[in-house]
């Protein structure tokens, strides 16, 4: 049977500097912290202002398109009344009477 020797008792010393160990240890963990949530906070920032971008250039190309759709349905459209003027006479007198009919209803 081997001898084993008294464990040594902790000074308050010995406690004291832990102590401080674990301070300097979680003041340095606390702080890694704020540094990686400050990289990700930046990170999604950076995310959303692209996103945004990139939304934004999508929506100009969009209302663009949409312009040009509408400038061409105009040009049918007058194309349209130069070459049948009393069709398009006739038809916007009908267009008008119908929204009368339905206007007058509601009165």
């Amino acid at each position: 049977m081997a001898a084993t020797s008294p464990a040594k008792e902790p000074t308050i010393a010995d406690l004291t500097k832990q102590i401080d160990t674990l301070r300097t240890d979680i003041a340095n963990l606390t702080s890694l912290m704020g540094e990686v949530g400050t990289a990700k906070a930046m990170a999604a920032k950076d995310a959303a202002v692209e996103k945004v971008t990139e939304l934004r250039r999508e929506g100009e190309r969009y209302a663009q398109e949409a312009g040009k759709m509408a400038h061409d349905g105009a040009e049918v459209a007058l194309d349209a009344v130069r070459r049948q003027p009393a069709t398009a006479v006739a038809v916007a007198v009908g267009i008008g009477f119908l929204v009368g009919l339905v206007t007058s209803s509601r009165r």
